[in-house]
């Protein structure tokens, strides 16, 4: 990985390293300020003979005082010395809580014992370390009853040579004046002869009292003294709010950092990375359309041509050609590994994109330059609301129709989209109960090789590939399929199996992948607007007819007509704001009655005549049975048209023969 791949991580997830610290620094300062004070006390211990009382300091034993004091540092925490403390001072407290309040040390360079005891009052604090001090001296063996007895012994010995010492040198005086003050010579030899004993003597006593020195315990290595005793200190050692926040900054950086790692290093959702990426799971691709706001219409409209998302789309239209090599081609699927990618939303923008281009060049020739969009996702339709179109008759009543009525029907179901004049959409229709069985069927191929007759491109919208089997059928009768997977959202493992299918194929039609829902830079998320024609008002300046239907009784709310017309209630309430159907408001409640629906029931589905005349193309071919017509006895829709404007039939019996229940 390049060092910019790392820049590019660190830049995008630098607001989350950033937010972790600032959560674990603020969640600790308000925890810390919560915490109560705590105050320490120490006590200082010197373990052996003090250097200030021995002359002739030996290294050996200092080292050895050294590993005794580390000793005793690990007994101050033992039951056997905080049980004592506890029962000796008759403290209410469990000697596993004392030996959390006691911390020891035992410095390097010196034969010092500390204890330091931290407790809520500084007082207290003060009295357990002196407590514990005290409880390893009577502990220790310097204290035991057999020592004191022996020292007490040696220490009474230790007086009387010391009384002897001094009576000797006395009379060592009192001899030495005797020599100096002789008047013979043989007093003064018999002077200094006494002289001589007596300090035979007092080295034989000096000897026995270093002897008996030497056995008691203020020369033993084994022993306690306290050197410091503990005070009350009133100023807090904790909580340390400096050294608890900055250990939780540190965590909150550690733990985004770990975050991180995971989302990046081991999660295998794709995302887009810019004009660089060039092909996955050996799948080119050919671009990015940007990421809508919620709520927003999904259309683009032409005050947003100029933006970088139409800008994007237009590059994906360009993409696609260049990716055919030139290829002529007339059918084109788009799907989606799963369910959620956002294909209808793609396949609707793109074929806008497409046919505005058409409209906007000269053709040569007698094709024409209608882009038809055939919403074949008949599980989960989702085209008529992107255009803002009923869903009452589209292409499932076309292949379920009867074979002489086909082509009446599939005129009649194919609507314009009023964004463009050269755009329209077959919808899917009510959703049947086996979408396979009708589109792996030769009735399918036979509608869109009618289409693609008629039309410069047929833009098909189908369902997920690997979540439904009819879209394999679609995509062995196209020219050329394009995939589109979501940016953050789609797996990699899901879109290489879809790879390894198209692979698989002896003629692999996939162009390419096509990534959705980016955040394109130096661009706002676009919010297109459809301006919808008021179809049924259109009609009703071209149709005058008789209304010889019965009327329905009563009135029906916008559930109940949401339902007639396959749309969504949001969709029937915004209509009848808009004034598209005639809606009856009481409170904040629609009603809508029945008559009305029928008219424009009625109405819409005979105000077709537009798409009658692109269908009906004097250039598209007419062989029966084949690419171009269903069936050469076909009826003819215009028929009914005119009788129906001559009021010799009724407005019901159209739609009645193709069996379509309302």
């Amino acid at each position: 990985m390049s060092l910019s791949k790392y820049l590019t991580i660190a830049y995008r997830w630098g607001w989350l390293v950033v937010l972790s610290a600032a959560i674990s620094v603020a969640g600790m300062y308000v925890y810390t300020k919560r915490q109560p004070n705590v105050y320490a006390a120490k006590s200082t211990l010197m373990v052996g003979a003090s250097v200030f009382e021995s002359l002739n300091p030996d290294q050996r034993s200092i080292m050895l005082s050294q590993t005794l004091a580390e000793v005793y540092a690990e007994l101050a925490k033992r039951e056997i010395i905080t049980k004592g403390v506890i029962d000796r001072n008759k403290i209410q407290m469990d000697p596993a809580q004392l030996a959390g309040m006691i911390g020891t040390s035992v410095n390097p360079t010196a034969q010092l014992l500390e204890i330091v005891v931290t407790d809520l009052e500084p007082e207290r604090a003060a009295f357990l370390a002196n407590a514990v001090a005290e409880e390893l001296i009577l502990q220790s063996p310097t204290n035991s009853s057999e020592q004191q007895q022996r020292e007490k012994f040696i220490n009474s010995q230790l007086k009387d040579l010391q009384e002897k010492t001094d009576r000797l040198n006395e009379e060592i005086k009192t001899f030495q004046k005797t020599v100096d003050n002789a008047e013979s010579a043989t007093e003064r030899d018999e002077a200094r002869a006494q002289i001589k004993d007596l300090e035979s003597l007092k080295s034989e006593y000096q000897n026995s009292y270093g002897s008996l020195s030497a056995n008691l315990s203020t020369s033993s290595i084994n022993q306690l003294k306290i050197l410091e005793r503990a005070s009350a200190n009133w100023t807090p050692v904790g909580p340390n709010m400096k050294k608890n926040a900055g250990m939780a900054g540190v965590a909150g950086v550690a733990l985004a950092i770990v975050g991180i790692i995971m989302l990046e290093f081991f999660d295998d959702t794709l995302t887009w990375q810019g004009e660089d990426m060039t092909s996955i799971a050996n799948m080119p691709v050919l671009g990015a359309v940007g990421k809508m706001v919620k709520d927003a219409n999904k259309i683009i409209a032409h005050d947003k041509i100029w933006s970088p998302e139409a800008s994007a789309l237009r590059d994906l239209r360009d993409s696609i050609f260049l990716a055919t090599e030139g290829e002529i081609f007339s059918t084109l699927l788009i799907t989606s590994p799963l369910v959620g990618e956002g294909k209808s939303f793609v396949s609707s923008n793109l074929a806008f994109t497409i046919a505005s281009s058409y409209s906007n060049i000269n053709l040569d020739g007698n094709s024409s330059n209608t882009v038809i969009l055939v919403d074949a996702d008949l599980r989960k339709p989702s085209l008529h609301e992107i255009f803002d179109l009923p869903n009452l008759m589209g292409l499932s009543d076309v292949l379920i129709a009867p074979e002489a009525d086909m082509e009446t029907v599939l005129k009649q179901a194919i609507r314009p989209t009023a964004v463009l004049d050269n755009l329209l959409l077959l919808p899917a229709g009510r959703t049947p109960i086996d979408p396979g069985s009708l589109l792996n069927s030769m009735r399918f191929t036979e509608v869109i090789n009618y289409l693609s007759a008629r039309g410069k491109l047929v833009i098909i919208d189908s369902a997920p590939i690997l979540e439904a089997v009819e879209t394999r059928a679609i995509e062995n009768i196209v020219d050329f399929a394009l995939l589109v997977v979501s940016s953050g959202r789609s797996r990699k493992k899901v879109v290489e199996m879809t790879a390894e299918y198209f692979h698989s194929k002896q003629k692999n039609t996939l162009l390419g992948l096509v990534f959705n829902r980016v955040k394109l830079p130096y661009g706002q998320e676009y919010s297109g607007h459809v301006s919808t024609q008021q179809l049924e008002q259109l009609a009703g300046e071209k149709l005058q007819f008789r209304k010889t239907r019965q009327a329905r009784s009563g009135t029906l709310t916008l559930a109940e007509v949401a339902v007639q017309l396959g749309v969504k209630k949001e969709t029937i309430r915004r209509w009848c704001e808009e004034g598209r159907i005639p809606g009856i408001k009481t409170g904040d409640r629609w009603k809508i009655r029945g008559e009305d629906l029928d008219e424009y029931i009625t109405l819409y589905k005979l105000s077709n005549t537009e798409v009658e005349k692109i269908l009906s193309s004097k250039d598209a071919p007419k062989t029966s049975g084949g690419n171009g017509s269903f069936h050469a006895d076909a009826p003819s829709y215009q028929e009914d048209l005119s009788q129906l404007e001559a009021g010799q039939v009724e407005p019901g019996r159209t739609l009645a023969k193709f069996g379509k229940k309302l």
